[in-house]
């Protein structure tokens, strides 16, 4: 268990992503500890320097992207908009009449994000997701089907089943930690 552990929280490091890589680095280091007794600090004081470290490092590295120096990611991002939160909470209008693609950070908040002013012409779209310790909504046209790939860890993902007509595909992808994602239909 501990290898399995401290395997996910390196890959989570390697993609950047501070607060997955800590949750599992901690856990590894709990359960090592539990057996060995090499640290001589309780769990609550290592749990508090994980946060804090945690913290820090998030504010410091962004995660990794993907495709950035390709053709493809170019064309894909020409109606994007990037958005972070971080300690408070935030509400994302999307308007736009070629939506492809858009991103969303939050970090200990809370976001939502309003679908209803956007047109998906290709047929499908994506909207990636990266919440770790707090939540987010998003509200998405009822003529839309939700196609849902997100990394859960100790976190809630909401998906009502949506009996409407389904003409466009919405992806949503990412990493949820100790968050909770929520989709609504309007």
């Amino acid at each position: 268990m501990i290898a399995g552990f401290a395997y996910f929280s390196i890959e989570n490091f390697m993609k950047r992503n501070m607060a997955a890589g800590f949750i599992f680095g901690y856990i590894a280091l709990v359960i090592a500890n539990s057996h060995y007794h090499f640290l001589q600090i309780s769990s609550g004081t290592l749990f508090g320097a994980s946060v804090l470290a945690c913290i820090g490092l998030s504010l410091i590295f962004k995660p990794q992207k993907i495709w950035t120096n390709s053709r493809f990611w170019h064309e894909k991002s020409i109606s994007s908009k990037e958005g972070d939160i971080a300690f408070g909470s935030g509400t994302r209008y999307i308007n736009s009449e070629n939506f492809t693609y858009d991103k969303l950070d939050c970090s200990f908040g809370s976001a939502s994000v309003y679908f209803d002013n956007a047109t998906i012409l290709e047929g499908y779209a994506t909207f990636e997701v990266e919440l770790s310790f707090g939540s987010v909504t998003l509200y998405v046209p009822s003529n839309w089907r939700v196609e849902i790939d997100v990394d859960n860890a100790f976190g809630s993902v909401s998906h009502p089943r949506n009996v409407n007509e389904k003409d466009r595909t919405l992806y949503v992808k990412g990493d949820v930690a100790f968050g909770s994602l929520k989709i609504v239909y309007i």
